[in-house]
C-alpha cells in the first residue's frame, strides 16, 4: 500500500534547488529535492550526494570484488569524486596495445596487415566495411576483448556490502560518457541482476538507420537470472528512448523494485516496467537476493557500436561518466 502511495508521490514535480547549490555549466539538466520523498525515508548508508574530494571508502570500493572489465580494465586510477560528481573516466591503459587493438581489428576486416596510425584510426573509416557478424565471431571476439583489457582503461564503484533488496527505491542523477563504451548503473548479487541502464553517449560507425540514430538517447534495462539454466528463456530488455542525448545533460534514473514487478523512472516519469512473472520459467523469487549497487564504464558492443579512438580515451569532454548523486529510499513505516 505505502508503494502504490509512493507511485504517485513520484511524480511531484522537478526543481533545481540542489543544482543551484553547485553551480558548474555541467549542471545543466533535471533534478528535484528530497523534500519530494515524504512517504519514504533516506537509505544513508547507500546514498551519496558526491560533494567531497574523494570517494566514501566506508560505502565504496573504486572497482569489482570479483569482476576486472570487459574489453577495458577497471582502473581505481580512473575513479574521482570531484565538482560534487562521482566520475568515472575511460583512459589510455598501454598505448602499445591500443595500437595492436587497432591494427587487430584492421587485419580481421580487410585481409591485409598494414601499418596503423594509432592518433588517426577510426571505426567510421571503415564504412560498409565493418562486419560486426565478423568481429562477433568467438574466437576473434575473445582475442579482441583480451587485448582491449591490456589497452584501455575503464572504471566502476561498487557498494561495499550487497545491502539493495525488495521494496526499495534508487534513483541517480547521470550524465554519460560521450564515447562509444557503457555507462552503466546496476544492481548485482545472489546469482541475479538488474541493469537499470546500459547507455552510450555516442557510436563510431558510419551506420545511417534509425538504430544508430538512436543510440545516444537509449536507456536499456535488462533483467537477468544469472544462474539460469542454459535453455531457460530470457527477459531480454527493454528500451526507452530520452528526448535529449543521454551525455548531453544529466537526468535522474528511478527504479523501484517490488517483489514481483520493477518499474524506471525517467525523470521522474514512470517509462518501463517488467513483471519479474513474467517468464513461466523462472521463479520471481530468484531476484529477491541482496544486491550491490553498481556504476561502470566498459567496452560492451564493440563490433556493433565500434571501439573507442584514441582521441575519444583522451578528451575530458568527452570520456567521463558523471554521477552526481544516488539516493535510496525505503518505505517510513
Amino acid at each position: 500500500m505505502r508503494i502504490a502511495l509512493a507511485l504517485v508521490l513520484l511524480g511531484v514535480g522537478g526543481v533545481t534547488s540542489h543544482a543551484q547549490t553547485k553551480k558548474s555549466p555541467s549542471r545543466i539538466g533535471y533534478d528535484k529535492p528530497l523534500s519530494t520523498r515524504p512517504d519514504y525515508k533516506l537509505v544513508t548508508n547507500l546514498s551519496d550526494e558526491f560533494n567531497g574530494t574523494k570517494l566514501d571508502g566506508s560505502k565504496w570500493l573504486d572497482h569489482m570484488s570479483y569482476w576486472n572489465g570487459r574489453g577495458s580494465e577497471f582502473l581505481p586510477s580512473n575513479v574521482s569524486v570531484a565538482n560534487g560528481c562521482l566520475q568515472l573516466k575511460t583512459s589510455i591503459k598501454d598505448e602499445g596495445a591500443l595500437k595492436e587493438l587497432y591494427t587487430t581489428l584492421d587485419t580481421a576486416l580487410t585481409g591485409s596487415a598494414r601499418e596503423i596510425d594509432v592518433n588517426s584510426w577510426s571505426p567510421i573509416d571503415y564504412g560498409a566495411a565493418w562486419d560486426a557478424d565478423k568481429l562477433s565471431e568467438p574466437v576473434l571476439y575473445a582475442k579482441l576483448m583480451k587485448i582491449g583489457m591490456q589497452a584501455i582503461g575503464a572504471s566502476a564503484v561498487m557498494s561495499h556490502k550487497p545491502g539493495a533488496k525488495p521494496g526499495y527505491y534508487f534513483e541517480a542523477r547521470l550524465k554519460t560518457s560521450r564515447i562509444c563504451m557503457s555507462s552503466s548503473f546496476w544492481l548485482q548479487g545472489g546469482g541475479s541482476e538488474f541493469d537499470i541502464t546500459e547507455s552510450y553517449g555516442t557510436h563510431n560507425l558510419d551506420m545511417r538507420t534509425d538504430w544508430f540514430r538512436q543510440i545516444p538517447y537509449k536507456i536499456v534495462t535488462s533483467t537477468w537470472w544469472c544462474d539460469a539454466p542454459k535453455e531457460t528463456p530470457k527477459f531480454g530488455s527493454m528500451e526507452y528512448l530520452t528526448p535529449a542525448k543521454v551525455g548531453d545533460e544529466f537526468f535522474v534514473l528511478g527504479f523501484l523494485w517490488a517483489e514481483a514487478e520493477v518499474k524506471v523512472f525517467y525523470n521522474d516519469r514512470l517509462v518501463l516496467s517488467r513483471d519479474l512473472r513474467g517468464v513461466k520459467q523462472i521463479d520471481y523469487k530468484v531476484f529477491a537476493s541482496l544486491k550491490h549497487i553498481i556504476f561502470d564504464t566498459e567496452v560492451l558492443l564493440g563490433p556493433w557500436l565500434g571501439w573507442p579512438t584514441k582521441a575519444q580515451l583522451t578528451d575530458p569532454l568527452s570520456n567521463t561518466f558523471y554521477i552526481d548523486w544516488i539516493r535510496v529510499w525505503e518505505p517510513a513505516g
